[in-house]
């Protein structure tokens, strides 16, 4: 159990990519502080870690927030002393066609896919350049390198996070904390389901059409969609000891779709 005696904080970690990320580290050994902002679902990937032998503590907190960002980051120093790893994992989108789009659109794409990892990093980040090691994984997402039409706000957002992710390792270095940048492409989620759903219920066509659609526009190579527990496993190789001359990469995890160097 290569984390053994870690400590970790994984937002947005209710479900999805969050959800796998923070199993997958306690099944490594690692203590996970699992924060999301509803409770039920916090409270249920706790109590599946912990009845697998894990240690999980759970946080609820909106991470959308300064505020919600902050207590998160509180929590998990007060709960598990410090941290060893922070999984930037909170995000999300909601599709809607360009000229429907408001200045709120775009302040809540920030808040939630930006700036969440930015507060949570300038609050946990010192301590862990204080100690002299530490590991910072910012989930960002292949929108964030082609953005898709109908996910604007969230694929700018997305970008900024790649970028600060670089800026971050560049400075963190130095004193052996490492940033990583993970870009999932299109991973099987309830999320992604959701999304299909609100394409489909906006154009009048069937989430099935809307699936295959956006799949004859962005083939996948690989024939297939991600699972969150193939994201969860490049997450996990980042944040251990065998990256450890890994730091202020941006990785796609999506089945060879990308078309950027």
């Amino acid at each position: 159990m290569t984390l053994s005696g870690s400590t970790a904080l994984v937002t947005g970690a209710g479900r999805g990519i969050g959800r796998a990320v923070a199993m997958v580290l306690a099944a490594d050994g690692a203590q996970v502080a699992v924060c999301a902002r509803t409770a039920s679902e916090v409270h249920d990937v706790c109590r599946h870690i912990n009845e697998a032998g894990g240690c999980a503590t759970p946080i609820v907190a909106d991470m959308a927030t300064l505020d919600g960002a902050m207590s998160a980051a509180d929590a998990a120093e007060k709960e598990l002393g410090h941290l060893d790893i922070v999984v930037n994992n909170a995000g999300g989108s909601s599709p809607k066609p360009i000229p429907e789009l408001t200045d709120t659109d775009w302040q809540d794409a920030l808040d939630l896919n930006f700036l969440s990892a930015v507060r949570t990093t300038s609050r946990l980040g010192p301590a862990m350049q204080a100690r002299g090691r530490g590991s910072i994984v910012n989930m960002a997402s292949l929108s964030g390198r082609e953005p898709g039409k109908f996910v604007g706000p969230y694929s700018a957002a997305k970008a900024a996070l790649i970028n600060y992710s670089k800026l971050m390792s560049d400075f963190y270095a130095p004193s052996g904390v490492r940033v990583n940048c993970v870009l999932p492409g299109i991973i099987e989620t309830s999320s992604t389901s959701r999304n299909a759903l609100k394409s489909a219920q906006a154009t009048g066509r069937s989430t099935a059409e809307i699936m295959e659609t956006m799949l004859r526009k962005n083939p996948i190579p690989a024939g297939r969609l991600g699972q969150p527990e193939e994201v969860a496993a490049v997450v996990r190789l980042l944040v251990s000891p065998d990256a450890a001359f890994v730091t202020g990469a941006a990785i796609a995890v999506d089945g060879g779709a990308h078309h950027f160097a």
